[in-house]
């Protein structure tokens, strides 16, 4: 008898998992708040994280963005790429301030915020993750 009752309550349970709808984790109807948390650009929508964590979703690609700060993170299967040309998709790389104020300059950050981004805002390097999307 037990066994019956918990065949119907897989099965009830594995109909709800294949009905229920699969939402992707992305800001497509994200609204323009007040939230200091959510900023909006011409191309992209970001989200930081209480945690340190940012969250970019770039429209032009589509890609999804992640950095994490070194200072607070660490993940040690990352890659140290030696220049922002070395940098790999779909991994995590590890971006020393040299690279990181390569890589910033390479996506068209005025120099002199690059630099204070990458050598006073993140003295320890960062993490850096593209995932393509589309």
């Amino acid at each position: 008898m037990n066994r019956k009752i918990l065949l119907v309550f897989v099965a009830l349970m594995g109909l709800a998992m294949l009905s229920t709808p699969v939402f992707a984790i992305s800001p497509q109807n994200a609204v323009k708040s007040n939230s200091p948390n959510i900023a909006f650009s011409g191309y992209s929508v970001q989200i930081f994280t209480p945690s340190g964590v940012l969250n970019e979703w770039i429209t032009v690609d589509p890609s999804h963005v992640q950095m994490k700060t070194a200072s607070d993170f660490y993940i040690g299967n990352a890659y140290a790429p030696s220049s922002a040309s070395e940098i790999l998709y779909n991994k995590w790389n590890y971006l020393s301030p040299p690279v990181l104020l390569e890589f910033l300059i390479s996506v068209g950050i005025d120099p002199g915020v690059a630099a204070y981004v990458a050598f006073v805002l993140m003295p320890d390097g960062t993490y850096y993750k593209e995932v393509f999307v589309g």
